[in-house]
């Protein structure tokens, strides 16, 4: 009896908690129909049976892309019948999940705590990190407005975002960066794959980072101080001007 190849994809989804590459499920699928190619012709020698080669249970495995419809295949079959299973496509391949809606009771089993929501401080810095890393905590705090130090703890604390560096400036400052782990928290495989934004965009945040080096450095009237007149005891240059206009 011929095994149903898209049934034992399945299987091998199941099998493991991690992302299965599928290079690696095609090396897994190849070597399967291998071993039942070698398992039949072993029956038809037992069996004495001359001239006679045993057909193989497992197919052999399909070409890379019509691999990957496969799966794809699969994960539409699991949501039209309303399963509890989906799969999550990440940088390092495929993996079988639980949906959301069965998250707490299968957390509730393992003994696991509920993810912590991020503040909408961390989100914020998460967002620019993510659309303009390699970036320094300078250059998040410019464009926030707010020290980041908090923010970036947490981001590294729960593994969104790592130091990947420093960048080639006076004092050589961390620059930052997204992980895998991130990637997997917004269901992408690449930070090419995220949504575009007319806000976060590399020109938009340079644009801002700009206008915050141009701003002129206040006085000693915006700093709420009073004006040193001059040792001639004359009044300050702005007002002689005043006075000849």
């Amino acid at each position: 009896m011929s095994v149903d190849l898209k049934k034992l994809i399945e299987a091998l989804l199941f099998s493991t908690s991690e992302p299965l590459a599928v290079r690696e499920l095609h090396r897994v699928l190849a070597g399967a129909h291998e071993q039942s190619l070698a398992d039949a012709d072993a029956e038809a020698t037992a069996g004495e049976e001359e001239d006679f080669v045993g057909e193989a249970a497992v197919p052999p495995p399909p070409a890379t892309p019509r691999l990957r419809e496969m799966i794809r295949e699969l994960r539409d079959d699991w949501r039209s019948k309303d399963s509890v299973y989906d799969l999550a496509e990440t940088a390092d391949g495929y993996r079988m999940v639980v949906r959301p809606a069965y998250g707490d009771a299968v957390r509730l089993l393992r003994k696991e705590p509920r993810p912590a929501r991020l503040s909408m401080a961390a989100m914020e810095t998460l967002s620019i990190v993510a659309y303009r890393q390699p970036v320094t905590r300078a250059d998040i705090e410019r464009i926030r407005g707010v020290s980041a130090d908090s923010a970036l703890s947490r981001l590294a604390e729960h593994q969104l975002v790592e130091a990947t560096g420093r960048a080639e400036q006076p004092g050589r400052p961390i620059v930052y960066g997204t992980t895998e782990k991130f990637l997997e928290f917004c269901g992408v495989k690449s930070v090419e794959d995220l949504p575009s934004s007319d806000v976060l965009t590399p020109a938009r945040l340079d644009a801002w980072l700009g206008e915050d080096e141009e701003e002129e450095s206040p006085g000693t009237v915006d700093m709420g101080l009073p004006e040193v007149e001059s040792e001639t005891g004359d009044p300050p240059e702005e007002e002689q001007t005043e006075e000849v206009r």
